[in-house]
């Protein structure tokens, strides 16, 4: 690997984080609209590594953990309980 090489993967890398950053922004809003009763970190989860439901959208985010669907009837449960 070169120097040149290096940087470009740098702020390539850097790039996706800060994108990955703006899209959990707007993933947290949209949850807040749509289900504004809701606080994720009152919600039990099922996720292994997760305490509620909010650590369980990040672990899904950041490490693949756990499924989008289960997540998703997660917090549709939480909104009927409401």
């Amino acid at each position: 690997m070169t120097k040149s090489e290096f940087k470009k993967l740098m702020e390539r890398s850097r790039n996706y984080a800060i994108k990955m950053q703006e899209t959990t922004a707007l993933l947290r809003r949209e949850i807040e609209e749509t289900f504004p009763d809701v606080e994720l970190c009152e919600v039990d989860t099922n996720s292994f590594n997760a305490e509620n439901l909010e650590q369980a959208i990040e672990c899904y985010i950041q490490y693949g953990e756990y499924d989008i669907d289960s997540l998703w009837n997660e917090l549709k449960n939480a909104d009927n309980l409401q």
